[in-house]
Formats: C-alpha cells, structure tokens, sequence
C-alpha cells in the first residue's frame, strides 16, 4: 500500500477494536478521521508545492502538517506518556507556533525557508505521533483527553489554513496549476427572492457551558440584536450588486481546473458564498 493511507493502517486496526469505553472509542475515531482528513487534503501536492510560502502570515502546508502533529506529540505525549522520547527533538524548534513556554521558535516568516524534513519525513512523523497516541489512548488520563479533544478541534482550524494557503501558493505561479477537480457546475433557474424578517431585540450568543468551545466563543451573553431581513435563498451572480462583484467575486484559475470551470460556475446559485442578509 502506499500515499497517505499506509500511515493509518496500523492506527485504524487498533482503534477499530470494540473499546469498553464508547466515549472514549468516538473520540479515538474522531481523532483518526481528523488526522486522515489532514493527510489527505495533503495528498496532491509535491514536496515543493508543501515547502513554498506565498508570504509571511500564511505557512507552508508541509509546516501545517508538522505543527498539528508537534501539538499532540508535546501535550499528549511528552506530558502525558511516561518514558516518551520525541521523534526527533530538534523539530519543536521549527514547529512550535506562538506557545511561549515551550521556548523559542524559528520565526514565522522563514517557515519557507525549511527544505528540511522533506514532506515523506513528515509524513512518517505523523504516522509515528499517530500509532503513539493509539496505544496510549486507553490509559490516558482525564486531562490528556480534553487535550485530545483540543487538538481534534486545533487540526481542523488548520485544515481550514492549509487550504487557503495553498490557494495563495498556487496563486503565486503563472503556470495557474490547480489543487484539484471541481464537482460539474450546476445551472437552474431560480425561484424569486423574497425577505423574511429575522429574529431581533435581546438575544443570547455564544458556547453554552457544555460541550468543546474555544475561549473566544464564550462566555454566552446577551446582545442587542438590530432589526434585519433575511433572504429566502443565496443571492446569484446575476443579482450580486457590480461594484461589489468586482472586489470579491474573482475567480482565479489557480484554484480550478479549467478557465470553463470559471465560466460555468458563474451559472450556480452562489458563486461567491452565502450572502441572504439585509438591513431591514
């Protein structure tokens, strides 16, 4: 077996075993998943498409890869296993991101800067970090396993970098490669669009007290909330007012796989994303 795959084979055989504890069997799931995922948003790219960074606040994908995996490796394992040793201790050096007290880093506008490890030596560092995590599972303490549960929700924040950093790479190439293949673009007529006031005055936001949140989402107030109409559907193409069209509907074919990719999906509903909100 080879590509990304073979890293979990020996992780997914493990955690496939009945567990005695369904909670704690749904969060080793949700952790191989998670990492899966990550690998194969990984999966197309070179070495070099891994290693360039478009510029200074985005990352490598390489290094994206590397720091999801230094965060289980140091507050899971380091802390948590005992008799740990590192995959190699010198990467927590280039893999930390803004953790001061694990010491200083190598600074985050040189991250295109690292050749070394290549993208397979990162690869293998997950999958050691990975079967790591799979036999400690079952004996880790409470602690480790909210830390668990943060690094499943940390990896997908920076499943969501990846991406757009590697449109920003892609971006940067006259050549106008693409990451991968879009769906055939959908073209139909639309039913009319009509507004529906929205709920206002004094509402509550935020995380409740239950359940994973990060410190941002909470606490959960209550807010003031203006009056509003919202859409009955996505607003179209057609409909996108032009001065804005302009600024935020422009397509790059970096991003697809043909310039007719482009052309089509001025068709879809909502070419741009959601926007179904208007002052009332």
């Amino acid at each position: 077996m080879t590509g990304p795959d073979r890293y979990f084979v020996a992780v997914g055989r493990a955690m496939a075993r009945e567990d005695s504890d369904p909670a704690l069997k749904a969060l080793g799931e949700r952790l191989l998943a998670t990492r899966k995922l990550t690998l194969d948003l990984a999966a197309p790219l070179s070495d070099a498409d891994a290693t360039i960074q478009p510029f200074p606040d985005a990352s490598p994908a390489k290094w994206h890869l590397a720091h999801t995996t230094w965060f289980f490796e140091t507050f899971v394992l380091r802390d948590h296993v005992s008799g740990y040793q590192p995959f190699n201790e010198r990467w927590a050096y280039l893999f930390n991101s803004y953790y001061e007290a694990e010491g200083p880093r190598h600074a985050r506008p040189r991250r295109g800067m690292l050749s070394r490890p290549s993208l397979d030596e990162v690869r293998n560092y997950r999958a050691h970090v990975d079967e790591e995590l799979e036999r400690a599972l079952p004996s880790l303490p409470s602690a480790a396993l909210d830390l668990i549960e943060l690094g499943i929700n940390h990896e997908q924040q920076h499943q969501e970098l990846f991406l757009t950093d590697i449109l920003a790479t892609f971006a940067e190439n006259p050549l106008e490669p693409f990451y991968g293949e879009l769906p055939p673009p959908v073209c139909f007529l639309v039913e009319p669009l009509s507004w529906h006031r929205g709920r206002d005055g004094v509402v509550e936001i935020g995380a409740s007290d239950q359940g994973f949140a990060f410190d941002a989402e909470r606490p959960r107030h209550r807010t003031f909330l203006a009056p509003h109409q919202l859409a009955n559907r996505r607003v179209t193409s057609k409909e996108w007012p032009p001065r804005l069209k302009k600024l935020s509907c422009r397509p790059t074919r970096s991003t697809f796989s043909s310039s007719a990719q482009i052309s089509a999906r001025a068709c879809s509903v909502s070419p741009c994303g959601s926007s179904n909100f208007a002052p009332a």
